[in-house]
């Protein structure tokens, strides 16, 4: 019967991401050499997390971008003040999880250079 390896467990310390260690081996002791191979064969193993970068801009408090194009044409035909409350009633929420009201839609348009409703 094959030995069994002591967890581990992934840790943030002072330099940076680490395994910590069992303070015990398989067998009960605290056995140093043992800890040693166990540290070198993780590190030989090479395991690497892949994660994809936002784009610059891009974060996890936007708006959807079917809100944006929502707004973009309901601006042409009615005031901020009525975008809000149709966003509301469709169940939208801003970039922080909000109601829509007047100076939020109006926030929107500006930042996506969408311009307002004219009589």
């Amino acid at each position: 019967m094959g030995a069994t390896r002591p967890a581990a467990s992934l840790f943030w310390g002072g330099n940076g991401p680490g395994i910590k260690l069992p303070q015990q081996s398989t067998n009960g002791s605290t056995n140093g050499d043992a800890r040693s191979q166990y540290t070198d064969e993780l590190a030989a193993e090479g395991t690497e997390l892949r994660v994809e970068r936002n784009k610059p801009g891009q974060h996890r408090h936007s708006a959807d971008h079917s809100v944006i194009d929502l707004v973009s044409d309901l601006s042409k035909i009615c005031p901020d003040k009525t975008i809000a409350a149709i966003l509301n009633r469709l169940g939208y929420k801003t970039g922080q999880e909000e109601t829509w009201n007047t100076s939020r839609v109006a926030g929107l348009r500006e930042y996506h250079n969408i311009a307002p409703f004219q009589n």
